[in-house]
C-alpha cells in the first residue's frame, strides 16, 4: 500500500466512525482501517471506508458514507 492510499484509508474511516457514532451507533470493529462493523436493527453491517462501499442485512447495498446515513435514519 502506497503511504498516499494509507493516510487517505485512514482519514476515511476516521471521518466514517465520526459520523456513524455521531448518527447513535456504536462501532462495535474498527480492527483494521479497511472496515467498520456496527449494529442496525440488530444485524451487523459493514462499511469499506475507502471504497464507500456498506453491505449487511436491513440496508441496501451500495456505495457512500451519506447514502447509508439516509438509511440509517429511515
Amino acid at each position: 500500500m502506497t503511504p498516499t492510499k494509507a493516510k487517505i484509508q485512514k482519514e476515511r474511516a476516521q471521518l466514517a466512525a465520526y459520523k456513524i457514532e455521531h448518527a447513535g451507533y456504536d462501532i462495535l470493529s474498527q480492527s483494521t482501517i479497511s472496515q467498520l462493523c456496527f449494529l442496525h436493527e440488530g444485524n451487523i453491517i459493514r462499511f469499506f471506508p475507502y471504497k464507500g462501499w456498506a453491505t449487511g442485512v436491513g440496508i441496501t447495498d451500495g456505495r457512500g458514507l451519506n447514502n447509508l446515513l439516509k438509511q440509517l435514519k429511515s
